[in-house]
């Protein structure tokens, strides 16, 4: 299947580009990171647009309008924020795409071009602790397919795992971090939350609050899809949101695999950091990581749509987390092999149950749009 072709494809060049850029040959390493961002990217562009749900109801409907603004791009800008309210950035690389390159197929390579840049970014701000064949994998069986339906909030989702990674990393400074978030909201507007949450997070690790102050901000977060979901409940019970909004807080059909199966897949990987936390005590990132994984498990039991939206800003981490782990589960190369094969296998296992057999997000089977 040409999914799993692409998936390991790219998989194999990111390990060439790992090995020539241990061998310091980085002109070398970096052609081969750029043709694995272009092959996703381009493989991503020419699809049909009926592969993807979100394509079909909105990015279709947007790149259309542009027709109604001939050479008045800001009006066409201002026009989607002000009436759809859809994001600024967004509506300015549909405005391309139709004015300049005429294709939808544009449209949809330059939104996965963006969101696989800084997905790449973010995996390598710590080449040197992780296998980036191994994450990379990892996130192709995890998000890729996600990147196909929910465009807009895919390249938001990027861009704050990139800005993440670098507040872990200790390299970002505060214009950078506004900038980041800035281009971010002008995908998606969620983002606003969520670059406000995670490095709240991260400095009260950072910062060794008491830990029952840690336990308190955890315990919070791993609540919030349950407030969220709470919250949109009861507004939703006095019909004043618009018909485009309720949708939202819905619980989650049939189109996506059942509650019970999302968080066993969550688990297993949510139980071994558990371990590592507990062995590592003075890692901040692993716990780090770990809250991650606790808030995904709570997302999937909320089974709410908006909720489940939000939580792809903390599931992304998994793609990182366990490439991370990988170096302290095991002193033995055999078994990080070992665990690394495994957790490939069980996201996989995931992949095929949820995007082959549930056919969520409408992206299976691959259609050709060119």
């Amino acid at each position: 299947m040409i999914y799993i072709f692409v998936f390991l494809l790219t998989g194999l060049l990111i390990y060439q580009s790992e090995y020539y850029k241990r061998k310091n040959k980085w002109v070398l390493g970096n052609i081969f990171a750029v043709l694995v961002i272009l092959i996703v990217s381009i493989f991503a562009g020419i699809r049909d647009i009926s592969v993807g749900t979100d394509v079909e109801y909105y990015v279709i409907k947007h790149f259309n309008w542009v027709a109604l603004f001939p050479n008045q791009m800001w009006k066409y800008i201002i026009y989607l924020v002000t009436y759809d309210e859809v994001e600024p950035i967004y509506a300015l690389v549909q405005y391309i795409g139709y004015s300049v390159f005429h294709s939808i197929n544009f449209v949809l390579f330059m939104l996965s071009l963006i969101t696989h840049i800084f997905i790449y970014l973010g995996l390598i701000k710590k080449a040197e602790q992780i296998s980036i064949s191994t994450a990379w994998l990892i996130y192709c069986f995890l998000f890729y397919n996600t990147t196909l339906n929910i465009v807009r909030q895919s390249c938001a989702v990027a861009i704050i795992f990139y800005m993440v990674m670098c507040i872990l990393e200790e390299k970002i400074s505060v214009k950078k971090y506004i900038i980041l978030t800035v281009i971010a909201l002008g995908f998606h507007r969620s983002s606003l939350l969520m670059a406000v949450i995670l490095p709240l997070l991260i400095w009260s690790y950072n910062n060794k609050i008491k830990k029952n102050i840690n336990y308190i901000i955890v315990f919070i977060l791993c609540l919030f899809p349950f407030f969220f979901k709470f919250i949109g409940s009861f507004i939703s019970s006095f019909n004043s949101l618009p018909m485009k909004y309720q949708v939202f807080f819905n619980d989650i059909n049939s189109g996506q695999s059942s509650i019970i199966l999302d968080t066993i897949v969550y688990l297993l990987p949510t139980i071994l950091f558990i371990y590592l936390a507990y062995k590592q005590k003075t890692n901040v990132q692993i716990k780090f990581y770990l809250v991650m994984a606790f808030v995904s498990i709570s997302c999937c039991l909320a089974s709410n749509l908006m909720i489940s939206r939000l939580s792809y800003y903390f599931i992304i981490f998994f793609c990182y987390s366990i490439p991370y782990s990988t170096k302290i589960i095991s002193t033995r190369a055999n078994g990080r092999q070992l665990y690394r094969f495994g957790m490939i296998g069980w996201f996989a296992l995931m992949w095929y149950i949820n995007i082959v057999n549930y056919g969520y997000g409408a992206t299976y089977p691959y259609v050709l749009g060119i």
